[in-house]
């Protein structure tokens, strides 16, 4: 590895194969203003980590997530053509398909439901298997673990656990 820098050059190692540097560094400009400070796009084959934690993220088969733990389990499964934006939306979704989550915790627990559309924090939030609903509020369908509802309006809906066809 190299080590770049007064304090750096010497006296620390940089890691193997690898590059340490003091200061902030400018690819495409001489004057940085952050650690890392880029003048034109950047790529990224998976996704953008901060502090860890995965904030977007896209993979082969067209999903898209926005938002700490948005779709975490879905890299490990099938899911595929999913939208989720918002921390730990669609976290739990493993082979569901077709879904758009939007919103703090809307559809966590989807695991294997499709053509879903959940808008507002902790809309369809128990939702595992449900598909085909369309659930717009704050916490609307929360408790929904069927198909083929329709549920406006903050809580709507969270009696419901398992009917279907409901407006």
């Amino acid at each position: 590895g190299t080590a770049i820098g007064a304090t750096y050059s010497g006296t620390s190692a940089a890691p193997t194969n690898g590059l340490i540097v003091e200061g902030n560094v400018g690819i495409g400009t001489t004057a940085p203003a952050k650690k890392l400070d880029v003048a034109g796009a950047i790529n990224s084959a998976i996704g953008y980590h901060i502090a860890g934690s995965t904030v977007l993220a896209f993979n082969v088969v067209n999903n898209i997530f926005v938002g700490v733990n948005a779709g975490t389990a879905t890299a490990q499964g099938g899911g595929h053509s999913n939208t989720f934006v918002g921390n730990a939306a669609g976290e739990s979704n493993f082979s569901g398909y077709g879904n758009s989550f939007l919103g703090y915790y809307a559809g966590n627990a989807n695991t294997e439901g499709t053509g879903n559309v959940f808008l507002c924090q902790n809309a369809g939030r128990s939702n595992i298997l449900g598909s085909n609903n369309v659930f717009i509020g704050p916490s609307a369908g929360y408790n929904n673990k069927a198909g083929m509802n329709v549920f406006i309006g903050y809580g709507a809906g969270n009696a419901n656990t398992d009917g279907a066809d409901n407006t």
